[in-house]
């Protein structure tokens, strides 16, 4: 999980002298459907959702660590056309098998 990560690897950067530089990559692309232990729709889960987490755990040991930078990678995944009405992504139907794409 990314909280066991990151409990896992603060001791390790503290010892390091500390954390100067977090570069969030979404890694994941086109996954068949599946659902992350907390029941967020895996993709999601582990291009966005994880992020903030990560962010979230390790912000004290940037902020302690500074200068420090958390740069957050992106792609050109948003100027691909979106369908019919416009929109790409449906918070609503996040989680819903029957409206999935990996392409999303």
């Amino acid at each position: 999980s990314v909280k066991r990560f990151c409990e896992a690897v603060r001791p390790k950067l503290q010892a390091l002298g500390g954390l100067h530089a977090l570069v969030l990559n979404a890694g994941v692309m086109f996954p068949p459907y599946m659902l992350t232990e907390e029941g967020i729709e895996w993709q999601f889960g582990v291009n966005h959702v994880a992020h903030f987490l990560i962010a979230r755990e390790l912000q004290g040991l940037l902020v302690a660590s500074a200068p420090s930078a958390c740069v957050a990678v992106s792609s050109l995944a948003h100027e691909w056309p979106k369908p019919a009405g416009g929109v790409l992504l449906e918070l609503d139907a996040i989680n819903d098998a029957a409206m999935y794409s990996p392409h999303a």
